[in-house]
């Protein structure tokens, strides 16, 4: 037979089983389970110490998540995926996406929008005065202001605005950088059930196929029930927080000198 009119066929089944597979995916999502009331606390008074942020900060692991939505999405050429920076400050990261990672093309290509939420109403204020400036050249719009939404997660679940394709939590599972922080008083300020109930909280707003994206954490993301139904993505970032183990009270030793560890993880399966 002659493979030319075979290749067509094959390409018809594969789009076939891809089609089937998001389909699965869109379902396990739907079915997904809300957020505990417990979660919901944590996730909406969760602990932030600094609200200081810059431009692209997070470079490495903003391309790999980019990268793999792209590819997993590679039928639809006008993709419009939801993300959310969870722990907004002052907007940085969620304005660095909009204009670096996710830019609209003049309308016909990348349709994402992007949510910041945060709990100081200080630091809100400050990124939705940055948006507006950063969406505004010469007096004329060069990307809708509607691209990115700030929120103070004190009133607003986000769940209100999910299910997200990505969730950026990134320096924000931590208490860190205090004067006479030490394992004793990291485990008091932010236990590690604090940090399972905050990965339950956004684990509850993310798709099934979606991504959690976190760089430094005062536990390893490996070591929660959560992480069960998530595989890692081939993506290592920086981590500066040391992390600590909660049965020795001391901090973990580590091997790896440079901090490069898994940022970015992939949802599985929903928790039915």
């Amino acid at each position: 037979m002659d493979l030319k009119l075979r290749l067509p066929d094959a390409d018809a089944k594969l789009m076939e089983a891809n089609s089937k597979m998001e389909e699965m995916q869109a379902d396990a999502s739907r079915q997904q389970p809300a957020a505990t009331k417990q979660q919901q606390e944590v996730g909406q008074s969760q602990i932030q110490l600094s609200h200081a942020s810059y431009m692209n900060r997070y470079p490495d692991e903003y391309e790999a998540v980019r990268e793999y939505l792209h590819g997993h999405d590679s039928k639809n050429k006008a993709s419009k995926y939801k993300l959310l920076s969870f722990g907004s400050a002052t907007g940085e990261e969620a304005i660095t996406l909009a204009t670096m990672y996710y830019p609209d093309n003049g309308g016909g290509g990348d349709n994402t929008v992007i949510f910041g939420v945060d709990l100081h109403q200080e630091s809100i204020d400050k990124a939705r005065a940055s948006w507006v400036a950063a969406t505004t050249n010469n007096g004329g719009k060069i990307i809708p202001e509607s691209k990115v939404t700030f929120l103070n997660g004190k009133d607003t679940s986000i769940s209100a605005h999910g299910l997200y394709d990505a969730i950026f939590a990134n320096s924000v599972l931590c208490y860190h950088g205090t004067k006479g922080v030490n394992p004793e008083s990291i485990l008091k300020k932010y236990p590690f059930e604090q940090f399972e109930s905050s990965l339950g909280y956004l684990d509850a707003s993310l798709k099934v196929g979606g991504v959690l994206a976190i760089v430094n954490t005062n536990y390893h993301f490996s070591r929660s029930e959560i992480s069960k139904r998530y595989t890692p993505l081939l993506a290592k970032c920086a981590n500066f927080v040391p992390k600590v183990d909660a049965e020795t009270v001391a901090y973990e030793r580590s091997d790896n000198k440079d901090g490069m560890e898994d940022c970015v993880w992939v949802k599985k399966e929903a928790n039915l």
